[in-house]
């Protein structure tokens, strides 16, 4: 809402209110001004010219402050604002330094040992000593006979590798035939390393070959019944799914009960449509009658409305007027204003408003 008039209180307390809240000076202000600056933590006020911070006289300074009174602004403290003597500290920040400069960092490089004594590959928390490890008094490369030599039992491992199969089967030795392995994990001796699938016969398990069933010498099976002839207490179930379907008798009774309760249902709701009305009133017809048969009769009504509460429209104002007069044309005083913006959001506008006339 935007309000173009002032606010006279009487001498009336502003309760429980807070200026504007914002991260920088509002543009194009105004003498007298005031919101509070929210990086800053100060409230301003625009004196015409510039903003000044709404402190008190004797408040404490912050640091911010400080700065501020030294530069005339809000930022950091200007250099050119500095004085020689620490200006000239500031330069010479980044001055190169010799070992001697450092207290105590010639004594802590003495005690360094050069890259020439450097071990590298070293792992992590290595410990090193001057230790010669040996076995039995022997250096360097240690053979089978130096660790049997200490009494520890030592002998040589030897792999056959096996070098043909018997009908797929592993040898249980290197290019042996004695034994060989089968699928379940046991040892078997030729010949009983072979399964023979049985040839088909005439019979299969217990179905027996004859009549309508024929086995042929591949294994098939043929069946020659071709009957299907049953009554219904051959399929199970059945007698009892014809059962529980209605009759015609009872579906005829079914109908009529529903078509009942149609003709119920509809009676109770024209009965409610009519409700009270009275008898001259209680259908369509003589309700368009009533209407005058106006089949416009809502506008009809609404436009009589609106000859009984007058009202006027008309766009004001051109963006510099500060008064305006309307001349309205309903011959009274006792008009209620309502004035908004012609633009979205269409926001109310509040002024003053005075019926002269």
């Amino acid at each position: 809402m935007k309000i173009l008039t002032n606010y006279d209180f009487n001498g009336n307390e502003i309760q429980n209110v807070k200026i504007q809240n914002l991260a920088s000076p509002p543009p194009s202000p105004t003498k007298g001004m005031i919101y509070f600056n929210t990086t800053l933590n100060r409230a301003f006020i625009f004196n015409g010219e510039d903003w000044e911070g709404a402190d008190a006289k004797d408040a404490k300074m912050t640091g911010a402050d400080i700065i501020t009174a030294i530069n005339n602004s809000n930022g950091i403290i200007d250099n050119d604002r500095l004085s020689e003597e620490v200006n000239d500290a500031i330069n010479k920040r980044h001055s190169s330094h010799s070992i001697s400069d450092v207290t105590g960092l010639q004594t802590a490089l003495d005690g360094k040992v050069d890259n020439s004594r450097v071990l590298t590959d070293v792992p992590e928390n290595a410990l090193f000593t001057d230790t010669i490890t040996t076995i039995n008094g022997k250096t360097g490369v240690i053979t089978k006979s130096d660790i049997t030599a200490l009494g520890i039992p030592a002998q040589d491992t030897t792999y056959n590798v096996f070098t043909s199969t018997k009908d797929g089967l592993v040898p249980s030795s290197g290019g042996g035939t004695t034994k060989y392995l089968r699928a379940d994990g046991s040892w078997a001796v030729p010949p009983d390393t072979k399964y023979t699938l049985p040839v088909a016969g005439t019979s299969l398990g217990g179905v027996k070959a004859g009549g309508d069933v024929t086995i042929n010498a591949n294994g098939e099976i043929s069946v020659n019944d071709n009957s299907h002839n049953h009554t219904i207490e051959n399929i199970t179930g059945l007698q009892n799914e014809l059962n529980s379907k209605e009759t015609p008798a009872g579906a005829s009774a079914k109908a009529s009960v529903a078509e009942n309760n149609a003709k119920e249902y509809t009676d109770s709701k024209i009965a409610e449509l009519i409700g009270s009305a009275p008898e001259t009133l209680d259908t369509l017809y003589e309700i368009a009658e009533a209407l005058g048969s106006d089949p416009n009769f809502a506008t009809t009504i609404l436009t009589r409305l609106a000859e009984k509460t007058k009202k006027y429209t008309q766009q004001i104002g051109n963006g510099s007027d500060t008064v305006i007069e309307v001349s309205h044309g309903l011959g009274s005083r006792d008009v209620i204003v309502q004035l908004r913006e012609t633009a979205s959001p269409y926001a109310v506008v509040m002024t003053d408003v005075e019926m002269t006339t």
